[in-house]
Order: C-alpha cells, then sequence, then structure tokens
C-alpha cells in the first residue's frame, strides 16, 4: 500500500493507492493527524484536488508506472523535486520480528569479522614485549602465538554461537547483543575470520573443527618477568586482568580465598560487564605453592591438590555466578543482596599460571641423566664416543628448565589433569649482569628514567654513570634477585637524595661508581645506610660536568 497525504489549506486528506507490492510510506505535515486518517474509507473518491484514490496511473498529475521499483523510485524523484513540502518520505515498510532479528544477528556476524582485523598479529605482540621486557625471546615468541590463538579461538566460538541462535517469539534483540556485545571483537587477521568456512568446505563433515583452549603455564626464576609478561600482554589486548595468589586459595567451606573469586574480581575489574569479562586474563601466581607435597601428614591437603581439583573445571570452563552490584560501607566492601547474581562463562577466559618452580631443575636434569644413561647402554659399542662427544655433560646440567615436559611438573606435585588443561609451557631463564643493565635503562617505563622524572619534578637532575649501572646489575646478580631485585637496590641508593633534595638548592645527583662501591660495602657489612649519600651539587659548581658524563 502507497499512503499519500496531500494538503489542502489546513486539512489534510488521505488517499490509499493499492499497488502490487508494499513500497514506501508518505506522508505529509501535520503527522499526528494523517495517522488518525488511515481508516480512510476506499469508497469515497471525492477529492479536492481532482485526484482519484483509485487511480494507481496518476499521482498528483505525474504518471507512475505500474512496476513497483520504477514507482518507488519516480516516488523518490518527484518527492525531491517538489519543493512546495507537500509529500514527505517519512519511513519505509516495518520488518516482521524474524526478519529484524536475522539482520541484527546478521550485523553482529560482521562486527565480529570486523574486528578481528584490530588483533595485534604474533609479530606485532613479540615487538610490543620487547618495549618493556629484556631477553626470553623464546618466552615471549610462545606467549604471542598461544595468545592469538586464544582470541582467535573466542571471536570463533562467538560467530558459531550467534549462526546458531534462532528466532523466538518475545526476542527484543537482547539476545543478540548479550551474545556478542560491540566490545568483543578482539584485536587479528581477516584470513581467520573464513577459516570456518574454508574447513567446511574441505572437510566431508558438515561443521569446522572446534578450537581447542590454549591457557599456558610460566616457568621461570623470580625477577625473570613473568607477572610484567602477563601484565604487558593484558595492555595489548585491551582487555582486564586479575593476578590472584594461589597461595592465599583453599577449598569452599575453609578458612581464605574461594576459588571463584578470582572470576568476581574479574568481573569487578571489567566494570561489571558480562562481556569485557568473559574475555580477561586470569593470572594464577604462585601456583607452584599448589604442589602436593609427598611428605605431608596424612591431614587433609586444603591448600594444595584440592585446590589444583578445584580449579579443574575453572580453567576448562563453567558457569560461576557473579554479584552485579557492590556496595561500600564505612566498614568494609559487601554485595547488595537485593541485587540479582550474574553468570560469566569461563570457556573464553585466558587462564596463565605461572611459579618459580624451585627445584623442578633437578628432576629434569634426574631424567635427562636417565636418558643418557640409557643411551648409552644401547649404544655400548659406541660408549667411548659419547664420553667425547660435545655437549654431553652439557644436557645434563640442572639449569635446563628450558627442556621440561608435562611429566616433569607432574613429578614435583602438580596433578596430571590440572597439567593437561595448561597444554602451552613457556620457561624463563635467568636474566644476566647485561641483561639487568639493560633492564635499568633500556625498556620503556625504565626504573632509571622513573627516578629522573621524580627528581625533574623537583627541579633536580639526576645522572647514572655506566659503570655505575655495571655495578648495579652486578650487585642484584650476587643477591639472586633479578630484575625485581633492582627496586630494591636503587630505593635504598637514593633513599638520601629522595630525602635531602626537595626543598633544597641542590642541583644535580650524581650516581657514580665509587659511590655504588661504597654503598656496596655498609649494605653487604650490614652497616647503616642512614648516613650513606650520593654526591650532591649546586647549580653551577665545580664537577657538575661529570653528571653528563
Amino acid at each position: 500500500m502507497i499512503h499519500i497525504c496531500y494538503r489542502s489549506g489546513m486539512r489534510p486528506v488521505a488517499h490509499i493507492l493499492p499497488i502490487r507490492n508494499r513500497i514506501p510510506v508518505l506522508l505529509v505535515n501535520r503527522f499526528n493527524s494523517i495517522l488518525q486518517s488511515s481508516t480512510y474509507d476506499a469508497g469515497n473518491k471525492s477529492s479536492t484536488n481532482g485526484l482519484d484514490p483509485i487511480n494507481t496511473k496518476s499521482v498528483m498529475g505525474e504518471n507512475v508506472e505500474d512496476s513497483p521499483s520504477s514507482s518507488i523510485k519516480q516516488l523518490y524523484e518527484m518527492n525531491k523535486s517538489r519543493r512546495d513540502e507537500n509529500v514527505h518520505i517519512i519511513s519505509k515498510p516495518s520488518e516482521t520480528a524474524e526478519q529484524k532479528f536475522e539482520s541484527m544477528k546478521q550485523a553482529r556476524i560482521e562486527k565480529i569479522e570486523r574486528n578481528i582485523e584490530n588483533l595485534a598479529t604474533p609479530k606485532q605482540m613479540k615487538s610490543y614485549l620487547d618495549q618493556y621486557i629484556i631477553g626470553q625471546d623464546e618466552c615471549k615468541k610462545i606467549m604471542s602465538v598461544a595468545i592469538y590463538n586464544h582470541y582467535l579461538r573466542v571471536n570463533d566460538n562467538l560467530i558459531r554461537r550467534l549462526k546458531k541462535s534462532s528466532f523466538k517469539r518475545g526476542n527484543t534483540g537482547a539476545a543478540i547483543s548479550q551474545t556478542c556485545d560491540s566490545k568483543t571483537g578482539i584485536p587479528g587477521s581477516e584470513e581467520r575470520a573464513k577459516l570456518a568456512l574454508e574447513f567446511s568446505k574441505g572437510s566431508s563433515s558438515k561443521e569446522a573443527p572446534k578450537l581447542d583452549k590454549t591457557n599456558l603455564i610460566l616457568i621461570g626464576p623470580s625477577g625473570s618477568g613473568k607477572t610484567l609478561m602477563a601484565k604487558t600482554i593484558a595492555r595489548i589486548l585491551n582487555v582486564p586482568i586479575v593476578i590472584q595468589d594461589c597461595t592465599s586459595l583453599t577449598q569452599a567451606g575453609y578458612i581464605g580465598e574461594d576459588i571463584a573469586d578470582c572470576v568476581q574480581k574479574l568481573f569487578n575489574r571489567s566494570g561489571r560487564n558480562v562481556e569485557e569479562c568473559e574475555r580477561g586474563i586470569v593470572v594464577l601466581d604462585e601456583v607452584d605453592k599448589l604442589a602436593h607435597k609427598v611428605d605431608a601428614s596424612s591431614s587433609k591437603d586444603i591448600s594444595g591438590e584440592g585446590v589444583q581439583q578445584s580449579l579443574l573445571k575453572l580453567i576448562e570452563g563453567s558457569q560461576v555466578p557473579v554479584h552485579g552490584n557492590i556496595k561500600k560501607n564505612t566498614a568494609f566492601a559487601h554485595t547488595d543482596p537485593d541485587e540479582d547474581e550474574k553468570v560469566i562463562d569461563t570457556s573464553n577466559v585466558l587462564f596463565i599460571a605461572m611459579g618459580a618452580f624451585v627445584g623442578l631443575d633437578r628432576i629434569i636434569a634426574k631424567r635427562l641423566t636417565l636418558e643418557q644413561s640409557d643411551s648409552e647402554n644401547q649404544n655400548d659399542g659406541d660408549s667411548n664416543v659419547h664420553d667425547h662427544a660435545p655437549g654431553t655433560k652439557e644436557s645434563m646440567k640442572p639449569s635446563s628448565l628450558n627442556r621440561v615436559i608435562p611429566g616433569d611438573i607432574i613429578k614435583f606435585g602438580m596433578i596430571p589433569e590440572f597439567i593437561g588443561r595448561l597444554p602451552i609451557i613457556a620457561t624463563l631463564k635467568n636474566l644476566t649482569a647485561e641483561d639487568l643493565e639493560r633492564v635499568l635503562v633500556t625498556p620503556k617505563n625504565s626504573i632509571i628514567q622513573q627516578y629522573r622524572y621524580t627528581f625533574s619534578k623537583l627541579g633536580i637532575e639526576l645522572a647514572v654513570t655506566g659503570p655505575a649501572l655495571q655495578s648495579v646489575a652486578q650487585l642484584s646478580l650476587k643477591n639472586g634477585t633479578g630484575a625485581r631485585g633492582l627496586h630494591s637496590i636503587l630505593s635504598k641508593l637514593l633513599l638520601s637524595a629522595n630525602y635531602d633534595c626537595p626543598g633544597s638548592n641542590i642541583a644535580f645527583v650524581l650516581i657514580n661508581k665509587e659511590v655504588i662501591e661504597s654503598f656496596s660495602r655498609s649494605w653487604l657489612s650490614g652497616k647503616s645506610l642512614e648516613t650513606f649519600k650520593a654526591k650532591y651539587f649546586l647549580s653551577g659548581e665545580k664537577g657538575v660536568h661529570e653528571l653528563h658524563s
């Protein structure tokens, strides 16, 4: 039907013109009055403008062809050419509820596929990690590939879920919005968006293979960069992240943090947005502390193997209820009992377990030694050759974490089911003195840059010479604290300067090798550091040129 309203004086007159197919509705000014004229009597052929409402060949003196498509085109052109505002196209025929549902679904799918293009490639992720983390190239590659594949899987699952959704009476489109919010687009490659279609064309099965979850476990000594790597990855992807200390986790019903608390924290960190939460990252820090103690007493293990068992479903994917709103009072934060619970599906949450696993290197070395012995026994005739072959003893060194296998971690005390849900294993090595020296100055937001910026806010310039940086790195290496120990050393080294400089006329602070050696002697001997000071210079004072050496 076509609805035309022609203005005659102050009284609009509606004409209902039957056409083969539905075409846009045309209405005139005084919209409210025109709506009431929708019950126009088709039998009334009177027209103040000489228009016959039954004549489909003539509209406002213009000839309109009987073809629906040409009629629409001519009516649009007619309305555009008429400047007396007698004819206005204000809407198109409304879609049915099912058509609206399908169009919304298709729009969501297309949006997800476009958002894949924003996903950083593994090379881009590693390049970004290189700006903040020194060394650990192999671990950064493993992390980049695993996380890239994880978010491709998340995207693939969202598209599958949308394609399987069907229209039901009463749907208002909310289901589509909940299935894929506009923020669920994840940072990637256009080719990967078509992977499901390519697989389905090339295989005999009706559906493309479902991608497995790629959770990770990071193994490395303290101060090697495990936590920093996880935080940096979350910053690259712009996703919420929670670092959960596993030493505080206990089984349900015991004093301590419950397993599901980490999901509640992630939900709060995401602004209590379900879609944001379901694409976040949970870091299980100090996971090696959950290892089953072989020599433990017969008492029930509530914070070790029992917690590992409780984490299985959470890591694999389960429905976890969370509180949608949190109110605070003067004593403590508590959940609002009147707020409905929301449910988080953890199947798309990335879990990264990490720990130092002290003693794991000895387990690896023992296994390598046995393998070496077995190899020699099988080649008795060539035993002398093996004994003198280069690298034979090197393979049995206890520092070869990069040769770890799942069986080694199981022997350490982790249950097989837990390790099976963390298929990607990445190891980090101890940082060398050269690495630690680069950590001080090379990365963005490096420690030295932070201290220089702090002193610049006071109008003071801080200078650290090259030999001094080498001495600080060597001191941290001796302490065995890695990159994390650099902060501790510099905070003690610059304590007096931070105390003396504000409000003084000091213009320059110099840290050279002599200052570091004096500090090291005082610190290692257990003497008080209260009297230790860096070199201070006033503006224009002799010796200031050393700052720029």
